[in-house]
């Protein structure tokens, strides 16, 4: 049946000049950093945030970022009030910091640390940056090629913080931006452990389907992170991941009864399925803690890679230029999107190779 004329009154004049004042502020009319950048095309919105207790703003030298506590509420102020039993933001990016100082050296898979700012740290920036949101199906070969290849470069990182003594606790794709060649990097920190030396204040994350609420950290739990990861990149993102955790019928809509049956999957041992050649192996060895270390599961996924005629050297799969098949775009609601490009510029539809 039609609708009647929407009853709903506009907003007064008066009001919508405020709203359009708000817009116009620079980020939002949020504190930030006396260096972040006033660009208009950087000013409109954040950069990213980790787990919305640190947010991330473009520096003004066009070449950085600067990560900082959401509690910020301007250089020299106090920050804002934050309940006792919550994580103080400042003492999780001080912790960061701490980590990477801790790690002393830089490595491809893994965003520079460039020192300590008076309300953060200081990140090298990446374009295009924070990870897409919205990801195709890997229905291309292409598009799988490249999800194999993050997997790879996601382990190549664990694999580094590893050797270093590190635990991330929080693998996810909050934790990972993208260069221009497409290339993974992990980012962020705040949750990390450096064993026998340093435990975070608090931990974060977006996802559920975890080794425990939190997990103690171990090897097994960063691989049981990065397989969760790999399986929703496998089935186009965060939302599609979680259509196939309901593929038996059973599962709650949305919610805490959610977040509960997935933990309850987990605690029993019933995973999803994956396909082969969406390294469904290699995610549910990882799953069950099959791996003692990155280094195995790297291998699993090289060899899968190889199976299909892929060539990888070190952890990088070579004979693709990467950022000529791939860009990412901001769509209008703010979203970043993956989309896979023919040469001349135009978009793929889903099942084209190359």
């Amino acid at each position: 049946m039609g609708q009647g004329p929407s009853t709903i009154t506009p907003p007064a004049p008066e009001l919508r000049v405020q709203e359009r004042a708000q817009d116009m502020r620079p980020y939002h009319g949020c504190p930030v950093p006396s260096s972040a950048s006033l660009r208009p095309e950087d000013r409109k919105q954040w950069y990213t945030d980790f787990f919305e207790q640190a947010y991330v703003v473009p520096d003004e030298d066009g070449t950085s970022v600067i990560a900082f506590p959401a509690s910020f509420r301007g250089e020299g102020q106090e920050p804002e009030w934050q309940r006792a039993d919550d994580p103080n933001q400042d003492e999780m990016v001080n912790h960061a910091a701490a980590v990477y100082e801790y790690l002393g050296e830089d490595h491809p898979r893994l965003v520079r640390y460039l020192g300590r700012t008076p309300s953060g740290i200081r990140l090298e920036r990446l374009t295009p940056g924070p990870f897409p949101s919205l990801l195709p199906t890997p229905t291309s070969p292409t598009t799988l090629l490249l999800y194999h290849r993050w997997a790879l470069h996601a382990l190549s990182a664990l694999h580094f913080l590893h050797t270093h003594s590190i635990l991330l606790n929080d693998f996810c794709s909050t934790t990972t931006w993208l260069r221009s060649d497409l290339s993974l990097a992990v980012v962020g920190l705040l949750d990390a452990t450096i064993t026998g030396i340093a435990d975070p204040p608090g931990t974060w994350h977006s996802e559920s389907f975890r080794l425990g609420d939190p997990p103690e950290p171990s090897v097994q739990a960063d691989l049981f992170d990065w397989a969760t990861w790999v399986w929703r990149l496998m089935n186009g993102g965060e939302g599609g991941g979680e259509e196939v955790m309901r593929e038996r019928g059973d599962a709650p809509e949305a919610g805490q009864a959610f977040v509960r049956y997935q933990r309850e999957r987990v605690e029993r041992g019933e995973f999803p399925v994956l396909g082969e050649e969406r390294l469904g192996g290699v995610v549910g060895r990882a799953w069950r803690l099959g791996y003692g270390s990155v280094e195995e599961a790297m291998r699993d996924v090289k060899a899968v890679v190889e199976g299909r005629g892929g060539r990888v050297e070190g952890d990088e799969v070579v004979g693709v230029d990467w950022g000529r098949v791939f860009k990412v775009e901001v769509t209008t609601g703010g979203q970043r999107a993956l989309k896979e490009v023919d040469g001349e510029g135009g978009e793929v539809e889903e099942g084209e190779g190359f």
